[in-house]
């Protein structure tokens, strides 16, 4: 094979092949086809002469020459896989961010999941495929005609030239795939995308799913490079996945090892989700030959400064080069410029080197002139042992299918010189430029394999003048020879036949191309003839073990891992005798592995298999490694033990190892309803352990912590963070954390039938006497006995089992309070504040050593015990402070217990003189501004009372009790509705609340007469509602425009007022609502340096979790405490900002912006 560039130049005015080249042509020749070529060979080099038929010098510029395929184009192919999360938020700001990151990539094709288009909501792939000139596709199992679509989109920078569509089986799980057919630079490329059924525990479902789509991806493909982008809901490790690995490649892992590992997750972990691989670019493995992965990497998961702008995914981005035509050539060609003279002319080679099979076209360019090029390759590689040759099937004199004669006289001829029946294979001498001869076989197909055997029969005649010759056989492995035998003049014989064996070491077998060749090198009339003929190749019995190494992964000790089963073929030929006796575990650590041998001895013939199966039991901590030997051949062996036990105290167990969920290791659950999640419910930091109510079942069920050493211990304190949150209300199932001291079960703490339990925090104590505490085997558990589909989720957190310290350790609970806004000269329900020790040592506490301090003590009534008070361990004593303000504005306090803690109280004082009320609810039906109230005739779930003689205002209460499960999509009521009312001098909606369980996202809706009639002015926000009364203030300026709305409604006119509860978004779905007052005040004593020409919303507004601030300029914004302490600032570059408050202690804050515009403050409160 030619290896090197050859370029003539021939430097004078001659002619080419006997004729001048016509002028309008300058290559020579301008087409060629090469002979038919066995994939992975190479051709011998094809020279093209370019001549410079022109009057004038032509400067040639390597760059001028190249090879293009005749029908495509090799190209690089960027393929991008993105969940966007339909419209989660602020859909303009998530465009732009969306386009940006799409524009930076430069990404040619995406595959969208969640797509969104509705009345007031162009299509958003649309909008992304117009805004960068790209074509698209949009589909989904909503009718076109529907005003509202939701499904899957491509967007291609390439036309689309045939599109199809499949609702996936279950057609009730309302599942899509889509396709589109493109052209690619003249390459056909098919790409699919889809969006698989979410709920983790729904294999099945999946399974069913993915069967159908590779269904659809068979019917509607068209042969060539085939592209899968998606949402598979489902692990890379997860059964369901594996129906795609038949047929498909998951891009991402080939350039990321660890690619099961956290890190590489594509749900977004910063919004509550586990650290898990769910989003995939495929490729279809038929390709492989003319598909060449260059990267792939996980794509806008970048932290943004406002969280909205986020999706709950991150995209993949994988880039490819797709291999037309011309990759299977090579060109050799000048590597610098070359100047040719008139009638000059330059040659540059070709070389057909296939790496598939079938028809290649290529075109080579030279400068102005060009040259068709093709060939065809086949694949003859022989894969099957013993393999004859008699010629007997060759009617005519070439050689058979998939033999190439090197140089040499080789043919087929109907003689039997060599001892077989004729035909045979004849080699008649050298031609006079030649020194050698060789022909070779097919290739042969010999990776795995140790030997071969190799029998021929030949016969040679030399010519009595000889000289000097040999005769060789040879293997050739990956292009290297290596002699098999050899005959130096070895003079006349007849009919011999020859046996040899080939080993791997000595002769290239196993080689990923390996040939046998025969090969004559002399002069040419050393020999008449040589003849060959009746070849047959075995292959020697080769034992072939699967998998070649095995690592168990981590496992607890004194644990056994499922057995993993290998494999004993035979992929030679003959026999293989294997005694259980051949097999053993042998090394350092060989007594942690456990062998099931063969129960007798196996014959194994071609292809034939026996299994054996290895568990890891490991009896030690730490890594272990063994080998298991079977007849010569080693399979390494290796696993890691670990001793979850838990030795010392304290022990913390907050599950931030978990970000990718299950359970912690040395934790046991019996159902998967135990899950970690990246959730932060029960008042901790995320990841949090929860039992939700999926799978449904019926049952008790258990997770277990590992084994506690707690010999020589009496007492334990035990806490934890947790919340309850349920269907309905209360709860029909009972949930417990217990003690198992030696297989014995002790109630610690149980909750029956529980209500909905706000985040709190669990105490208790664990001794020997109730509970088991010094057992040989002690550990604590969790429990849920009931059918879970009466419970949303328990959530806990934060696990802490200590010892008490002798001394005491006071705590007081809740660490601060804000009363919120109150009427002047009226006193809130008293608020209770416990103190409690944590320590074995008696808190003695004087009532003279409880205080309330501060400038604004006197706005605060404090109740304490009037006698000494001695609290043991977890005993308690609850203090209660009411708060009585006489005087409007923010009021300051601390409740002072001795000389360590201190607790933060605040309030704010509102005169009732300053409220325009809209309804006190004192008169029946109807409002104290002449409109009336009620439910809306179509709204359903709702029953409003009026009860007598309760609360601050007009001594009647509103209560609204609702049932969002008999409801379609939400339902009202109408707090306020006509006649008009001109409120425009107040900036503030008040409105006194509470409820009988905690309730997040409730909607206050506000029309004016326009507003009503659904043509414009309507607004809306949201509240959280607790079950003590609390004086909610919405900043009017806070509300935000309704999707259908132009504008804010006029507040010279306002015409209704609505408390909505809407299912998917109010939680719980039923409860009972109380209301004592809706009205408006005036309240610019809280906010200070006012500008007018800058101005924010924010809500909600009191807020626990998080506050929402919109603002129309870029702005910085900052919280101070209520003695001007700064506690957080951020820089914000959109209008709409999510602030974390989670970490603030209830109470009130300031809330400042400034930009260039000025500065503008509000009262925040935090619950």
């Amino acid at each position: 094979m030619i290896k090197s560039i050859l370029l003539i130049l021939l430097i004078s005015n001659v002619l080419y092949n006997g004729g001048l080249l016509r002028s309008q042509s300058f290559i020579n020749p301008s087409e060629f086809e090469f002979p038919q070529q066995q994939t992975g060979t190479s051709s011998p080099a094809k020279p093209f002469v370019f001549l410079n038929d022109s009057e004038s010098p032509v400067i040639i510029n390597p760059e001028d020459i190249s090879l293009n395929g005749k029908n495509a184009l090799t190209t690089n192919l960027s393929v991008m896989t993105y969940n966007i999360e339909a419209d989660d938020g602020n859909w303009p700001g998530r465009f732009a961010y969306i386009l940006d990151g799409l524009r930076e990539m430069d990404v040619d094709i995406i595959g969208f999941q969640e797509i969104i288009q509705r009345a007031n909501l162009d299509n958003q792939a649309m909008q992304i495929a117009d805004s960068l000139g790209f074509y698209y596709y949009f589909d989904s199992v909503d009718d076109e005609s529907s005003v509202q679509r939701y499904g899957n989109a491509i967007v291609s920078r390439y036309p689309i030239l045939e599109t199809n569509y499949r609702a996936l089986e279950p057609l009730n799980r309302f599942r899509t795939a889509i396709h589109v057919k493109l052209d690619v630079y003249g390459n056909t490329v098919d790409v699919y995308n889809t969006h698989l059924h979410h709920r983790m525990l729904d294999s099945h479902i999946r399974i069913i799913q993915i069967n159908d789509f590779l269904d659809f991806i068979e019917e509607t493909n068209n042969g060539s490079y085939i592209f899968i982008t998606g949402d598979f809901n489902a692990n890379p490790d997860w059964e369901e996945m594996q129906l795609m690995y038949d047929d498909f490649k998951d891009v991402y892992p080939i350039f990321h090892e660890n690619h099961l590992d956290p890190e590489h997750a594509t749900l977004n972990h910063r919004v509550g989700h586990q650290m898990r691989r769910i989003d995939y670019v495929f490729f279809n493995k038929a390709s492989l030959d003319d598909i060449l992965p260059l990267s792939a990497e996980i794509v806008l998961n970048d932290v943004h400064e406002d969280e909205d702008m986020e999706s709950d995914h991150f995209g993949v981005l994988a880039h490819f080069k797709l291999k037309a035509d011309d990759t299977h050539f090579e060109l050799l060609k000048p590597d610098q410029i070359i100047e040719l003279l008139p009638g000059d002319s330059i040659v540059t080679e070709v070389i057909f080197k296939p790496h598939n099979t079938g028809l290649k076209e290529v075109v080579l360019n030279f400068a102005v002139d060009s040259a068709d090029i093709s060939g065809t390759a086949f694949d003859a590689t022989i894969t099957e042992f013993p393999w004859t040759e008699d010629f007997q099937d060759i009617t005519d004199d070439d050689l058979p299918f998939g033999w190439m004669a090197m140089e040499g006289d080789w043919q087929i001829t109907d003689t039997d010189f060599a001892g077989g029946q004729s035909p045979e294979l004849f080699f008649g001498g050298l031609s006079e430029d030649e020194s050698y001869a060789m022909v070779r076989t097919p290739p042969l197909q010999t990776q795995g394999l140790d030997s071969l055997t190799v029998t021929f029969k030949h016969s040679m005649v030399e010519n009595p003048e000889y000289e000097n010759y040999s005769l060789k056989l040879l293997s050739i492995a990956d292009e290297q020879q290596y002699i098999v035998a050899q005959w130096d003049n070895p003079g006349n014989f007849t009919s011999e036949e020859n046996t040899f064996t080939i080993y791997s070491e000595n002769h290239g077998v196993g080689a990923s191309m390996f040939f046998l060749a025969w090969h004559f090198s002399g002069q040419e009339d050393d020999i008449n003839y040589w003849a060959i003929d009746d070849i047959e190749v075995n292959a020697l019995p080769a034992l072939a073990i699967t998998p070649g190494e095995f690592n168990f992964g981590e496992l607890q000790v004194n644990f056994q891992s499922d057995s993993v089963k290998f494999s004993l073929t035979n992929i030679g030929g003959g026999f293989i005798n294997i005694q259980p006796a051949d097999i053993e575990i042998t090394g350092p650590d060989n007594e942690a592995f456990t062998l099931y041998n063969l129960s007798e001895s196996v014959i194994l013939g071609h292809s034939d298999t026996a299994f054996v199966y290895v568990a890891f039991t490991p009896q030690n901590v730490g890594e272990m490694s063994a080998v298991l030997n079977i007849a010569e051949k080693n399979i390494p062996l290796s696993g890691k033990s670990f001793d979850p036990t838990i030795t010392e105290l304290p022990w913390l167990e907050d599950f931030s190892a978990q970000v990718q969920g299950g359970v912690p290791r040395g934790w046991v659950s019996d159902t998967r309803n135990w899950e970690t999640f990246m959730l932060s419910n029960a008042g901790g930091t995320p990841p949090e352990m929860v039992f939700w109510w999926e799978p449904e079942k019926t049952g008790r069920f258990y997770l277990k912590t590992p084994e506690i050493i707690t010999h020589d211990l009496d007492t334990l304190l035990l806490s934890f963070k947790y919340r309850v949150r349920n269907f309905q209300q209360p709860g029909i199932y009972t949930l417990s954390v217990i003690a198992i001291a030696d297989g014995q079960e002790y109630i610690i703490n149980e909750w029956v039938d529980p209500d909905f339990i706000a985040s709190t925090e669990f105490l208790g104590i664990i001794d020997s006497e109730n509970h088991g505490l010094g057992a040989e085997s002690f550990r604590l558990a969790w429990v849920f006995d009931g059918a879970t589909n009466n419970i949303v989720s328990w959530d806990f957190d934060d696990i802490l089992l200590e010892e008490p310290p002798n001394e005491p350790v006071p705590f007081v609970s809740p660490d601060s309070n804000d009363f919120g806004a109150h009427p002047l000269n009226s006193t809130t329900d008293p608020v209770g504040f416990t103190l409690y020790n944590r320590g074995k040592a008696k808190w003695i506490i004087n009532p003279d050593d409880i205080n309330i301090t501060g400038e604004d003590a006197s706005q605060f009534i404090l109740q304490t015990p009037s006698e000494t008070i001695e609290l043991g361990l977890l005993e308690s004593e609850t203090v209660l402070v009411s708060f009585s303000p006489d005087s409007p504005g923010l009021k300051n306090a601390t409740l002072q217990i001795g000389d360590d803690i201190n607790v933060s109280l605040s309030g704010w004082g509102n005169d009732p003189g300053d409220y325009f009320i809209y309804s006190d609810f004192s008169i029946p039906g109807f409002t104290n501004v002449e409109g009336f109230r009620e439910i809306p005739g179509w709204a359903q779930g709702l029953t409003a009372t009026d009860l007598s003689n309760q609360g601050e205002f007009g001594g009647t209460v509103l209560q609204l009790e609702y049932d969002l499960d008999v409801v379609n999509d939400f339902t009202s009521y109408w707090l306020w509705a006509f006649p008009s009312a001109n409120i425009s001098g107040h900036d503030e909606m008040v409105i006194y609340i509470k409820a009988d369980e905690p309730i997040s996202d409730v909607r206050i809706q506000m029309f004016d007469t326009d507003g009503i009639q659904g043509t414009d002015g309507a607004s809306y926000t949201y509240i959280d509602i607790d079950t003590d009364w609390q004086g909610v203030n919405l900043p009017v300026e806070d509300f935000l425009t309704m999707d259908w709305a132009n504008n804010l409604p006029d507040m010279s006119k306002i015409q209704r007022i609505d408390i909505t509860f809407e299912k998917g978004s109010t939680v719980p779905s039923q409860n009972k609502v109380y209301i004592d007052l809706v009205g408006f005040i005036s309240q610019v004593s809280s906010e200070t340096n006012l500008s007018h020409s800058l101005s924010f919303q924010m809500f909600p507004n009191p807020a626990s979790q998080k506050v929402t601030l919109f603002s129309p300029e870029k702005v910085t914004i900052s919280i101070f405490d209520i003695n001007g302490k700064e506690l957080l600032t951020k820089k914000s570059q959109q209008e709409q900002t999510i602030l974390d408050i989670s970490g603030l202690k209830s109470g009130i804050y300031m809330v400042r912006i400034q930009n260039y515009l000025g500065t503008m403050v509000k009262k925040l409160s935090v619950l």
